[in-house]
């Protein structure tokens, strides 16, 4: 019986320990949600949206999802929209909505479109982290040949 008791408690261990590695990770992950991206524009807090004008995209810091207007609608997306992809956002500017927290950033769409519009040049910007270092292909090895 003794031998069962601790055969249960070891398994016991077990679970409670590998049950703990999932609420880490859904933690980890939920902590990622809502926190600024690294390439977001530095020294601004408590803000929800950011508007780039060159790509008429907003980008909801809280849910972490990109908003464009497609196909007649405003579509919601984890993704940039295809046109737009690959595209290096630590080099795109970002105008900061420090004004708006609603679930509608696009409200005053046409007016800020019109207002970005009439510039031709984008000041550069500091973002909160620095622009990964671009991944190299590593060369064939003499080995394989």
């Amino acid at each position: 019986m003794q031998c069962n008791l601790k055969s249960f408690r070891q398994i016991l261990f077990v679970f409670v320990v590998l049950s703990s590695f999932g609420s880490i990770a859904q933690a980890t992950e939920d902590d990622k949600k809502g926190s600024a991206p690294q390439w977001g524009p530095s020294g601004y807090s408590n803000i929800r949206y950011y508007y780039m004008p060159q790509l008429e995209v907003y980008y909801d810091i809280q849910t972490s999802q990109f908003i464009y207007f497609s196909n007649d609608k405003w579509i919601n997306s984890s993704e940039l929209p295809a046109k737009h992809k690959g595209l290096d956002l630590f080099r795109v500017y970002k105008m900061v909505m420090a004004d708006y927290y609603g679930p509608t950033p696009y409200h005053n769409h046409e007016k800020l479109k019109a207002k970005y519009a009439k510039l031709n040049h984008w000041p550069e910007q500091e973002t909160i982290g620095r622009k990964p270092p671009r991944m190299v292909k590593p060369k064939e090895s003499l080995a394989s040949k």
